[in-house]
């Protein structure tokens, strides 16, 4: 059992892995000089990450490395859908943020939020996290003003704010630091 981290978000080549067992820790072998937003698959074989030129991969039994065919400088915040086929994450579109979903392979990329208000301003899709039955994608967004949590179907489908106004008072920010805001739980 372990964990993998970064210290600080933003990295200098780095991430980490701890054994909780042992109490050793072990820096991973990448080819990256930025690192952030580690990610575990669901079997604990393989971590994805943002690195200096887009989302990159490492296996932990025999430390081969790659990179997602496709991915750009931009794209952050990988996250394996609960049955490990899938991976969403955030990339830029243009001036703004979208929430973005392809298969775990780094095949068939597709876009999921729509930024375009008709309003004249970009609006940004961020932070993407996985329901536990992989049905949903929460996300915040500040497509109505201030910075809020929406869902939305695994493929794009009913996107929906939660919690209306409720949040507001607790001025909910995200601060472009590739930062988890949400994690669901069962």
């Amino acid at each position: 059992m372990g964990f993998c981290f970064t210290i600080p978000p933003f990295s200098f080549g780095n991430i980490w892995l701890a054994n909780l067992e042992t109490g050793e820790f072990l820096n991973l072998p990448l080819d990256d000089r930025a690192v952030h937003s580690p990610a575990w698959s669901r079997d604990g074989q393989r971590i994805v990450y943002a690195g200096d030129s887009g989302l990159a991969w490492i296996d932990l039994d025999d430390m081969e490395k790659g990179r997602f065919p496709g991915s750009g400088a931009w794209d952050n915040s990988p996250a394996f859908s609960p049955d490990g086929q899938q991976i969403v994450f955030m990339g830029r579109a243009h001036d703004h943020w979208e929430i973005f979903v392809m298969n775990a392979d780094g095949s068939g990329r597709r876009q999921l939020t729509q930024g375009d208000t008709g309003e004249g301003r970009p609006t940004n899709s961020v932070a993407p996290a996985w329901s536990p039955d992989g049905e949903w994608i929460a996300f915040v967004s500040d497509r109505q003003g201030p910075w809020r949590i929406h869902v939305m179907g695994q493929d794009g489908s009913e996107p929906a704010a939660l919690f209306g106004q409720e949040l507001h008072g607790l001025g909910l920010t995200y601060d472009w630091a590739s930062e988890r805001v949400v994690s669901w739980s069962r």
